[in-house]
């Protein structure tokens, strides 16, 4: 199905003025917090707009500046990283708020690599003090698996656990 034509009579132009009801709606909806075009598409669908409806309506947003996909992706990957979460899981959130891939690319190009395995240690060392550390080995079971579901590479999750080890070896029984 070709894609809805949302630009004025000389192709090149602003996109075309939605319907008023609709826009009111998405301009509450947007207003709530930052959306992407994606949710906003989507929500719109959702009240019962036809894709074409939805289409320019999120094309007139976004050329008024009040949708910016890649300044979300942006946004939002500097809060994921924040709440300790590892590439993978990071891009997985990305993909769940509607992103497109080029927004998505964008972002995770700013993305720390190279501090995966000291953020995934980080992350480790604030959950430990809340898990039963009796059991060593179900201890790093349990540490491993929590770090790979907060999306981290297994081997920055690895190396994070046996960090963790070396630390309680070190200290020892007392």
């Amino acid at each position: 199905m070709p894609a809805a034509d949302t630009r004025g009579p000389d192709a090149g132009g602003e996109p075309l003025v939605p319907d008023r009801k609709l826009l009111e709606k998405l301009l509450r909806f947007i207003q709530v917090r930052p959306r992407t075009c994606g949710e906003t598409r989507d929500r719109a669908r959702r009240w019962g707009y036809g894709g074409d409806e939805a289409e320019q309506a999120v094309a007139y947003l976004e050329s008024r500046g009040l949708i910016d996909d890649e300044a979300f992706a942006r946004q939002f990957l500097e809060e994921l990283i924040r709440k300790g979460y590892g590439e993978r899981r990071i891009r997985e959130k990305l993909f769940a708020k509607r992103l497109g891939r080029e927004a998505i690319d964008a972002a995770m190009d700013e993305y720390p690599y190279e501090l995966e395995a000291e953020r995934a240690l980080e992350a480790a060392g604030s959950a430990a003090g809340k898990m039963n550390r009796d059991d060593p080995r179900a201890f790093e079971r349990k540490m491993y698996s929590l770090l790979l579901r907060k999306g981290f590479a297994s081997s920055a999750a690895r190396q994070a656990c046996r960090h963790l080890g070396d630390i309680d070896s070190e200290i020892g029984p007392e």
